[in-house]
């Protein structure tokens, strides 16, 4: 390696170390901000020292516009911590004993929340049957029917790429729908499964279970691989909060697994792998694509954009942001990322710049620090704000857990990610359900004082005429 490269190297080292000091203690060992940081660690850093090549100007400037990011979101933290007077080990060790679940009035939220997800189900059910269908099924049926598994993974590939990047697609508002399968639903099955598994009830646990079953079809329904990761994820998460520490590791594994597998048989329906035409020389290349698509695809198009941008193409000043926000408008969208690739390679698919690219297309170098400083800013003051909370229920852990995923999903695409994942139907879901709540418990209690005064006007007629008798 070059002394630049190791410069980069033990400078995000560096940056690890002093997010793992500023938003962890023992016996807590997560943070948005950490979370957000070892994924770009995993999937910028590596890539760039094995892929920056000394000779070509633009390869360095990338690396140098990667190291502008670290240094700006490790300062965006360490500001807050600052400000706020943050203590790591005093403050995250009492979290636990703060946890309150079993919560008066939790049958009112829970059938609240039931009712929600029935009708969240019900609208996805009739998305799919008006717009075309589900396509890993119809990738499915086409293999079951004798076809080869080859031409099972093209129908998959283009019906996963007519929802999700072509212009003239028979899916018509799919950027409604992605907030309902990719945040919506996950939010209702975690709640009921952390209910399920703390309360110890056999009952709301197989509720639990019978909800996550529909909610995993719709996420990899698709054929795409990041939203049932992202919600293995959110789930790992979820488990390492509330679980004991005996059990953290065993539980981490069990995510761990689960999540690579259903990445790796994505991965071979999809045909994201170098055909051999035998299975079992297939397997390894599927393996080979995963740590392909992990360690080198994102720096590849963050690199990319450090070639392509401010010439030929001008910066975008902010333009790609406003543009991914057309996802929730109905009709087809072709987002930044969906962009990049056909301007690239001529073809439909997606890049992967994550956002300190993006911020580089948008405003070069100066854009990449600052915006990650305020990226820092952001996710360390959720952080702090959650650890400091008085009680904690059920909807405030699944909320910081899946709020944490949806920025953590940003260190591998555009702004349109976390949008769909989350960043804006998350809080709005969380004050709905928060009022609907309330508003059915002042309903029950408004009911029960009525038939107490009802009963009790009866006890006192029936007294009056005992006395008059």
């Amino acid at each position: 390696m070059s002394p630049d490269d190791h410069l980069l190297l033990w400078t995000s080292v560096a940056g690890l170390w002093a997010l793992w000091k500023l938003s962890t203690a023992p016996g807590f060992r997560f943070s948005p901000a950490l979370l957000f940081y070892t994924i770009f660690f995993a999937m910028q850093v590596v890539g760039f020292l094995a892929l920056v090549r000394e000779d070509d100007p633009q390869d360095c400037l990338a690396r140098t516009g990667i190291m502008l990011g670290v240094l700006g979101f490790v300062a965006g933290v360490g500001a807050v911590s600052v400000w706020s007077r943050f203590h790591p080990a005093a403050e995250l060790e009492g979290v636990r004993s703060r946890f309150q679940f079993d919560e008066p009035y939790l049958p009112h939220k829970v059938a609240t929340m039931l009712i929600g997800y029935l009708m969240a189900s019900a609208l996805l059910v009739y998305f799919y049957r008006v717009s075309g269908g589900i396509p890993l099924l119809d990738g499915i049926r086409t293999l079951a029917q004798g076809d080869k598994i080859l031409t099972a993974q093209l129908l998959l590939s283009e019906r996963r790429m007519e929802q999700t990047y072509f212009e003239a697609s028979t899916y018509r508002g799919v950027g409604y729908f992605d907030q309902l399968r990719m945040s919506i639903l996950p939010y209702f099955v975690a709640s009921f499964l952390v209910w399920g598994t703390v309360t110890r009830r056999r009952k709301w646990r197989l509720a639990a279970y019978a909800a996550a079953i529909p909610a995993l079809l719709f996420l990899l329904g698709t054929g795409q691989r990041h939203p049932t990761a992202a919600f293995m994820l959110s789930m790992a998460i979820i488990g390492y909060l509330v679980t004991s520490r005996k059990q953290q590791k065993k539980m981490l594994w069990c995510f761990g697994l689960l999540g690579l597998t259903v990445f790796a048989v994505m991965s071979l329906l999809l045909g994201r792998y170098t055909h051999t035409g035998n299975l079992q020389s297939d397997l390894p290349m599927v393996f080979l694509g995963i740590a392909n698509r992990i360690f080198f695809s994102n720096s590849l198009g963050t690199i990319s954009l450090f070639h392509i941008f401010p010439n030929p193409e001008p910066f975008r000043w902010g333009w790609t942001w406003l543009s991914d926000l057309q996802g929730f408008l109905p009709g087809p969208h072709v987002g930044f990322s969906a962009w990049l690739y056909r301007r690239l390679y001529g073809q439909v698919g997606t890049a992967a710049p994550m956002c300190f690219g993006e911020m580089y297309a948008n405003f070069g170098l100066v854009g990449v620090f600052l915006g990650a400083c305020v990226l820092g800013l952001i996710l360390q003051g959720m952080h702090v704000a959650w650890c400091r909370r008085q009680v904690f229920q059920v909807e405030h852990l699944v909320l910081y857990a899946m709020l944490s995923m949806t920025f953590a999903r940003w260190a591998m695409g555009g702004l349109l990610g976390p949008i769909q994942y989350g960043l804006v139907a998350l809080p709005l879901l969380y004050a709905t359900v928060k009022i609907t709540h309330h508003l059915v418990v002042v309903l029950s209690c408004f009911e029960r004082g009525i038939r107490r005064s009802s009963d009790e006007q009866g006890t006192a007629r029936a007294g009056t005429y005992a006395l008059g008798s």
